[in-house]
């Protein structure tokens, strides 16, 4: 399988909106490289779960998602890897010319789905068509924010059990017009439904409603955590606060930790904050990651990172002067174990458990470029870490 070079530090085209204007202001620069709405009154998500079935066309996409999941450029949560399965994600169009989310789980791509749910509001999973000049909330507006795997719209926890989907802002009645519904501009006056679905049975596990705009959302094998502020950054004026909730206690109210940091990522237990959003390549572009407990308590820092990984491992790059190169490794905030990456090169793949890794040789192509070869051994992000050498085959040629 032909990999993306993973060193490269690459960035997005974006048209100069409002919001990256913004970002662009604020941010921490790289190392290399509005109006209001008054309202009388919030109007909270009313989420609908259904189960479904698929048509031919609805199958077609997730097929195609399926093809595309190792395209370097497929970066945004449509395809998810579970346990014992895939999870894909899909429109459906309704009869008033609105869209559902369909959440689909398959055993084998060539088979009939295990399950189907159907979900309004639509995800929030804004895409460059949807962030026009005439944007109509907040959330459409920060649109790059949610297009990661691992803190997007959509994500999966380590040991691949549960899928969380941030769902669109409901619509709100405006006290200049009484009868006419917007969706609020301003970030602080967002609230916002994220559901948590069984990745295994497709069941409702918790329903979490959060205000603020949603700057990222992650899993760890047993929790919900969910970062909003009241502008589109979590630092000063923005107050970003994260808010954790339980997946084994869901009748428990959630904790919540303030924070200037953006949710990046998780591991099984805890979460990786970093200096610099996301964006389309799941890249930190050199930042630096902090993993924090359920609870904000600082953990660990990792310098000079520049990718998180779905399941909690972080790449990362270090200047060597007296051999005048650079040496990436990747580290598993799990365990503490780290990768060299100069004869060998993580890819991210579905094993069993759900997301995790798989070490290969590293060969050079005729072009000059780095590839996997021959996998050595398989990592899963649900257990201790420990090299996986069974059923290597069913990486090759994958």
């Amino acid at each position: 399988m032909k990999l993306e070079f993973p060193h490269r530090i690459a960035y997005a085209n974006r048209r100069s909106t409002a919001f990256m204007a913004t970002l662009s202001l604020l941010l921490i620069p790289t190392l290399y490289a509005c109006h209001t709405n008054h309202t009388t009154s919030h109007t909270t998500t009313t989420s609908h779960v259904s189960s479904t079935s698929l048509t031919a066309d609805e199958k077609e996409n997730c097929k195609r998602e399926s093809e595309g999941r190792d395209d370097s450029f497929q970066r945004v949560p449509s395809y998810l890897p579970a346990h014992d399965g895939d999870i894909c994600i899909t429109h459906r169009f309704m009869d008033d010319d609105k869209m559902s989310t369909l959440v689909a789980r398959y055993e084998d791509s060539s088979k009939e789905p295990r399950w189907a749910i159907n979900l309004t509001p639509q995800a929030a999973d804004y895409g460059y068509k949807d962030s026009k000049a005439d944007a109509q909330s907040a959330q459409q507006e920060a649109h790059d924010l949610l297009t990661s795997h691992t803190a997007g719209y959509a994500t999966v926890s380590p040991n691949g059990e549960f899928v969380s989907l941030v769902l669109r802002p409901p619509e709100n009645t405006s006290e200049h017009h009484p009868h006419s519904q917007e969706t609020p501009f301003k970030p602080g006056d967002q609230r916002t439904t994220v559901v948590v679905l069984d990745a295994v049975s497709g069941k409702l596990v918790r329903t979490a409603e959060v205000s603020g705009l949603v700057l990222g959302q992650a899993l760890t094998s047993d929790s919900l955590a969910v970062e909003t502020a009241d502008a589109y950054y979590p630092a000063g004026k923005g107050k970003g606060r994260i808010s954790v909730f339980s997946l084994t206690d869901t009748t428990s109210s959630p904790t919540s930790f303030n924070t200037s940091l953006w949710l990046a990522g998780s591991g099984k237990s805890t979460l990786l904050l970093s200096s610099q959003p996301i964006h389309l390549h799941d890249s930190t572009t050199t930042s630096t990651v902090t993993q924090v407990d359920l609870h904000g308590k600082h953990l660990n820092s990792f310098n000079n990172s520049s990718e998180i990984l779905l399941g909690g491992w972080i790449r990362r790059c270090t200047y060597l002067p007296d051999e005048d190169r650079i040496r990436w490794e990747v580290v598993d905030t799990n365990s503490g174990t780290v990768y060299d990456e100069t004869n060998e090169i993580a890819s991210m793949h579905r094993v069993p458990t759900g997301p995790g890794l798989v070490m290969s040789e590293v060969v050079i192509n005729d072009k000059g470029y780095r590839e996997s070869g021959t996998p050595r051994f398989w990592l899963s992000a649900a257990d201790d870490g420990h090299h996986h050498t069974e059923n290597l085959e069913q990486f090759k040629n994958n």
